[in-house]
């Protein structure tokens, strides 16, 4: 069996002062065009795990572009970055340890039904008391392979030690495809990537 490649993306903290403030632009966004982005505790970290994911992703991949997530451009985007040409929504989960192959990575189901990337992304970040150590890009699944890959879970299933609480996708780390690094671009020596 091929040994699953994971890449530690580094960040700083200046990339999780800039990821918080945009998660507060995006809650006056949303207040603004009447919603109630709920701004529980969960949904807080949650959301910006996955900003920070998108700070150090950018970071990493210089030539992927973000996509504007607020205002009037909001709801033509339903993806959160172009990369290697793909429209690619990236997802992070937060954990209190590394990632490992036999771990879940999930897309909410809700999300499903707006969001129509070509590809997911995902991220374990690893933190403690929801203050990031280690973010870890633990591969990718095209849109078409994720769903055919996917096991749904509804509301209330068991998900190994959890309870479900939202109905969601998930597939192990171990069915995703490694990023496969175009290494045509110029700026980052990607033989030593």
């Amino acid at each position: 069996m091929k040994k699953k490649i994971m890449i530690e993306l580094p960040f700083t903290e200046e990339m999780v002062l800039r990821a918080k403030k945009r998660l507060e632009n995006i809650f006056k966004d949303s207040a603004k065009r009447g919603g109630n982005f709920k701004q529980n505790t969960i949904l807080k970290y949650g959301s910006e795990a996955g900003l920070l994911f998108e700070e150090a992703f950018l970071e990493y991949f210089p030539e992927s572009k973000l996509v504007n997530q607020t205002g009037e451009s909001r709801n033509k985007f339903n993806y959160d970055i172009i990369f290697q040409g793909k429209k690619c929504e990236l997802k992070a989960v937060l954990r209190t340890v590394k990632p490992s192959s036999d771990y879940a990575c999930s897309v909410n189901a809700y999300t499903s039904k707006h969001q129509k990337p070509d590809m997911y992304i995902f991220s374990s970040i690893q933190h403690e008391n929801y203050v990031p150590k280690t973010i870890t890009l633990v591969g990718c699944l095209s849109r078409e392979d994720f769903y055919r890959k996917a096991k749904f879970l509804k509301e209330g299933d068991r998900d190994f030690n959890n309870i479900v609480k939202k109905d969601k996708y998930n597939v192990l780390i171990s069915q995703l495809d490694d990023i496969i690094i175009n290494r045509t671009h110029d700026g980052i020596d990607w033989d030593s990537v």
